[in-house]
Parts: structure tokens; C-alpha cells; sequence
């Protein structure tokens, strides 16, 4: 099977799959739902990799996340392990300016 090499990415899904809001009017709602639908039967026929960002997985709607094969949770890197990741960036060439201490930036 031959299957496009193309992935399409969602970041900051929770803003257009959260669940009890209260700050838009009814029809805003109903407004807002179609597009949900058209976006998730597009995603649905779509035939590569769709990867859906949130870090507010609380404020997702059950009945989206349902419509997913797969759930991968990434944990909150700890001081440690966000120390290396900034060690990787300053030896990849990134610059830091004078005094910045990577060990404070990490906390």
C-alpha cells in the first residue's frame, strides 16, 4: 500500500475540541461545531499521518479524542532532563548572550 509522505500537524488542538465553554453564544456554538465536523471528516479521510499538539489533553471533548487511534503522552521534562535539552540547543549553534547561566534557565 502506498501511502503519502505527508503529515499534516495541529498545534494547540484544545482550542477547537474543548469541552464546556461558556463564553460563546449559542449560535457561535452551533458555528463553530460544523466547522469541528468538516475538520474532523477531512482528518478522518485523510490518508497520512495527522498529529494533533495540546497540552491542555484535560480540555479535550471525549467524544473528539474517541475519533483517534492513538493517545501518546509526553510528560513535562523535569529541571534535569530540560537542562540537556538546552545543552543540545546552545551546542547545535544556538548563542547565548553573556551570563546567561543554563542551569537557572532550566529551573
Amino acid at each position: 500500500m502506498n501511502l503519502p509522505r505527508v503529515a499534516i500537524r495541529f498545534h494547540d488542538v484544545q482550542a477547537m475540541a474543548q469541552h464546556g465553554n461558556k463564553e460563546h453564544s449559542e449560535s457561535n456554538d452551533r458555528h463553530a461545531n460544523q466547522e469541528i465536523s468538516y475538520l474532523l471528516q477531512r482528518v478522518e479521510d485523510f490518508p497520512g499521518l495527522v498529529i494533533l499538539a495540546t497540552n491542555l489533553r484535560a480540555n479535550i471533548d471525549e467524544a473528539f479524542a474517541r475519533r483517534f487511534q492513538s493517545v501518546i503522552y509526553f510528560p513535562m521534562p523535569d529541571a534535569e532532563l530540560r537542562l540537556r535539552l538546552w545543552e543540545g540547543l546552545v551546542q547545535s549553534g544556538c548563542r547565548l548572550a553573556d551570563g546567561v547561566d543554563l542551569h537557572d534557565v532550566a529551573e
